[in-house]
């Protein structure tokens, strides 16, 4: 038996008044304890959600850029390729026509 439950039957016995108020004053700590807690977990969780939330506009805003730029880049990565063929077609046409003595 610990110590607190002796004295809590031996004031009981002894003077009754002052153990319940005693057994209400440690009611009211865990109370509070406990109502602490869960402004605690309160506060963690709008915290959470709130990173979440900020994360999903990060993504979002990352995704409308990517969706905005990827034709760009296509159509860069194209015009490349057509700049690389065109020069090389007029290139070899402008050899042929200098060979040939026209230019």
């Amino acid at each position: 038996m610990s110590t607190q439950n002796f004295n809590y039957i031996f004031n009981i016995t002894g003077n009754a008044s002052s153990a319940l108020n005693d057994i209400n004053d440690k009611m009211q700590q865990v109370q509070v304890s406990a109502s602490n807690a869960v402004s605690s977990f309160n506060k963690f969780q709008t915290l959470t959600i709130t990173c979440k939330n900020f994360a999903n506009v990060v993504m979002g805003f990352a995704n409308a850029i990517e969706c905005t730029l990827e034709p760009a880049i296509a159509l860069d990565s194209s015009l490349k390729d057509l700049s690389a063929i065109t020069g090389e077609i007029g290139e070899g046409i402008r050899k042929r026509i200098v060979y040939f003595g026209k230019i």
